[in-house]
């Protein structure tokens, strides 16, 4: 648990601290920007007008970033595993106790995970679906490792 707060600490004092300055010039930008999407927005059943921006647009920083700590949180689940059985514990899940096809199954699981979710956000127009399936998953794997680390520390190295 204290290796998690200590990569939440990490990633929240790395983040950048933009000036009081730039940040309501952004966002008087930002206002203006949406003001005029509003403006141009109109009805339609089309799936690109769902919302002022449309699907098709540029992903959020946020939504990116879970993309990425998917493939973080699943290689921290698979590092975890290697660890409590390298230390004489045992895979519970049958399938996963050959390690090519624990590895091989974490890699293929992480891309196609992030190319359905892209697909749900740009073709089916469902950007907080995406967006909170891959919150989810970062969550669940999140939760995973912390188990692992708990279990890992619990055996004799």
């Amino acid at each position: 648990m204290k290796l998690i707060s200590i990569v939440a600490m990490v990633f929240i004092l790395a983040a950048p601290s933009p000036s009081r300055a730039e940040t309501s010039e952004d966002f008087l930008a930002f206002i203006e920007a949406e003001l005029e999407d509003l403006s141009r927005f109109r009805l339609s059943s089309d799936p690109a007008q769902v919302s002022p921006r449309g699907p098709k647009d540029e992903p959020g920083k946020l939504y990116r970033i879970l993309g990425w700590m998917t493939y973080g949180t699943s290689a921290a689940d698979v590092i975890t595993t290697e660890v409590i059985l390298a230390r004489g514990g045992g895979e519970l899940n049958p399938l996963m106790r050959n390690r090519a096809v624990r590895i091989g199954s974490r890699s293929v699981f992480c891309v196609a995970f992030n190319k359905s979710t892209e697909y749900l956000r740009t073709k089916k127009g469902h950007p907080k679906i995406a967006l909170w399936m891959r919150i989810s998953i970062v969550a669940l794997h999140g939760y995973v490792v912390a188990r692992n680390v708990h279990v890992a520390r619990g055996l004799e190295p």
